[in-house]
């Protein structure tokens, strides 16, 4: 999973924690919520980063009692809903970002998992997110192989743009601007975005597993699936 984060880390942190307090209000009177279900079955374990849409209560009438998801029952049931009620197929995917949004900016351990112990308030620990590995720490320039993760650092590589103290992820690159298939990314106000986008270890494993970092590992990697 990959993902793109906005300028500084304390204004995204009280912004979250605002639209946390919200999202619970909002999920909790959501019609899509059977009256028989327990709301707060649908925000249990906050802090864990949610796979897919499919992890959310809604789709457990799917799953076998060993826990395991019926795939194409549930990939059916989603299709049938999205075609018979889209607002409410939406709002599926409404709650698995806002789960997402809460588990990345979630307070983190040492290894940059999330911190249980902690709660979602917390203001001192670096998030979830900003253990993760931005782009062009993976993607470099002549191709080569990418620093493993356990001997990488969240503070220990050199950047072009310096936040200041009170910023997220010091010295942190926001070195990306367009879209990626088209050119520059424009916000409503017509002005160019720059942002950074970042990299889970699974992804991160993923790539390097692959050799995909560089393009004659693409090009191998291409053929082989076709």
């Amino acid at each position: 999973m990959s993902f793109s984060f906005g300028r500084f880390r304390s204004a995204s942190i009280i912004l979250a924690i605002t639209l946390a307090v919200s999202a619970l209000t909002w999920v909790s009177s959501y019609s899509i919520i059977p009256s028989h279900d327990n709301a707060e079955a649908w925000l249990v374990e906050p802090s864990q980063l949610p796979k897919d849409v499919f992890d959310l209560p809604f789709f457990n009438r799917y799953r076998h009692p060993n826990g395991k998801l019926a795939v194409t029952q549930a990939q059916s049931a989603l299709a049938f809903l999205s075609d018979t009620d889209l607002p409410t197929a939406q709002q599926l995917f409404d709650i698995t970002a806002w789960k997402t949004f809460v588990a990345l900016n979630w307070a983190a351990q040492p290894d940059g998992l999330p911190d249980s112990r902690k709660s979602f308030t917390d203001l001192g620990t670096p998030r979830v997110w900003e253990y993760w590995r931005q782009t062009n720490e993976v993607f470099r320039p002549h191709g080569e192989p990418p620093i493993p993760w356990e001997m990488w650092e969240m503070d220990d590589h050199t950047h072009n743009v310096d936040h200041f103290k009170a910023g997220w992820r010091q010295n942190t690159s926001v070195d990306q601007g367009r879209e990626a298939f088209s050119g520059r990314l424009i916000d409503q106000n017509g002005r160019w975005l720059q942002y950074s986008a970042f990299i889970n270890k699974p992804e991160f494993d993923y790539i390097i597993h692959n050799e995909l970092y560089n393009l004659e590992g693409r090009c191998v990697h291409e053929r082989s699936h076709h």
